[in-house]
């Protein structure tokens, strides 16, 4: 219908005979339609908020992940409430000096509604308070981890108001200067009413994970956290973080996050396999040795990134190199990180498909075929040799790239 949002995974530009331009879809499985136009209101967005994880979901039963991220991105956009919300509880917590929880509130709302230049005040002043002005202090992981949990307002101040009836009572309770009722009011509208939000969060970061994109995950998991505690994101935002080689924090989430939160669901078993692979890498790499073999890196179901003894540097005319810290032992390990894909020599000889992508993303979800085609060989060619690309995205920690 008019006014609707679609999505289209590779729009193919046309000129018509009339002179007039368009857009060419040669692959129905292309286009998915977002909502069915904009209307005014909070239930409205409700519903964009609803068709759009429709849409998300749909994509991610066909493994079409990048094109689910964005039908996620694109239904987070529409919020208002929401995002408001983890923004005035922010203040709240800001003006109790609970910066820690600020910082997570300012970071949960920016990753929602990344342009609102008032929770970028509240986020940088929550940076400045907890950092002194270092920025780049990767301490600031440990004020955005779910280890406690927000209290909520009493049972008879919330009974019977909507989210736009207790972010009211809110408000009212910080112009009052009760700013610890504020953020207990703020946090049962969140817990009551903010679902679709969280839910929209949860799944993109899970998107995120199958794409590679950790530091994404971190920022997407550790804000759909922020809106109420819940078992798969925990253990979405401890494999981000076990990935990126921080084995130690992993751990601490898994064992210091509420064991209650993973009864009675799915979530319960990875929980526990992710806790133990984790503990067992912490155990390998605490170690003075780094001579492993690859039996003992191949008993470890996840492994994270890491990097030993070696750094890059700027080569001159030469460009960039990498070059040993310290003296390097024959066999040392030093780095571990997962290719976008490899190729193996004697394929090329015995196969017509010698090309392995290592994530799970479908080849029929455009946008990856497209990288997959600037970045890979053409098999046609029957090269005798083999490469392995890797790929480094670099990304902010707190609000992920895609904003």
């Amino acid at each position: 219908p008019k006014g609707a949002t679609v999505r289209i995974a590779a729009p193919f530009m046309k000129v018509f005979r009339d002179g007039s331009r368009g857009l060419r879809i040669d692959n129905p499985n292309e286009i998915s339609v977002i909502s069915s136009g904009k209307a005014n209101g909070e239930g409205s967005e409700r519903q964009l908020l609803l068709e759009a994880k429709n849409a998300g979901n749909q994509l991610v039963k066909t493994q079409k992940y990048l094109s689910a991220m964005e039908a996620y991105i694109g239904g987070l956009r529409s919020a208002e409430v929401v995002p408001t919300i983890l923004s005035n509880r922010s203040q709240a917590y800001a003006m109790l000096g609970d910066w820690g929880r600020s910082l997570a509130d300012a970071a949960a709302s920016l990753t929602i509604r990344p342009a609102n230049k008032k929770t970028w005040g509240r986020y940088q002043n929550a940076m400045e308070k907890l950092l002194g002005g270092d920025q780049q202090n990767e301490s600031i992981i440990n004020h955005v981890m779910p280890f406690e949990v927000d209290a909520q307002a009493n049972e008879a101040d919330t009974k019977g108001k909507d989210l736009l009836g207790l972010k009211n009572d809110g408000n009212t309770a910080f112009q009052k200067q009760k700013y610890a009722e504020a953020a207990k009011l703020y946090t049962s509208a969140l817990v009551s009413f903010g679902e679709t939000e969280r839910a929209l969060l949860s799944n993109w970061a899970l998107c995120c994970l199958y794409s590679g994109a950790h530091l994404d995950v971190v920022a997407v998991a550790a804000a759909s956290l922020r809106i109420r505690p819940e078992a798969k994101a925990v253990v979405r935002l401890a494999k981000a973080i076990y990935s990126l080689g921080q084995a130690e924090m992993c751990v601490k989430i898994l064992e210091q996050t509420d064991k209650a939160l993973f009864e009675g669901t799915p979530a319960t078993k990875e929980r526990d396999e992710l806790l133990k692979d984790a503990k067992a890498t912490m155990k390998l790499f605490q170690s003075d040795d780094k001579h492993f073999s690859s039996r003992d890196l191949g008993k470890h179901k996840h492994l994270p990134r890491w990097i030993g003894n070696i750094e890059t540097f700027d080569a001159g005319s030469k460009g960039r190199g990498v070059r040993a810290t310290t003296d390097l032992k024959a066999g040392e390990l030093v780095l571990l990180e997962p290719p976008l894909a490899s190729a193996s020599r004697d394929s090329f000889e015995k196969a017509k498909e010698s090309l392995y992508t290592i994530n799970k993303l479908s080849i029929e979800d455009a946008s990856h075929s497209f990288l997959v085609k600037q970045s890979c060989f053409d098999l046609n060619e029957r090269l005798s040799y083999h490469k392995l690309w890797t790929v480094f995205l670099m990304a902010q920690i707190l609000v992920p790239s895609h904003v």
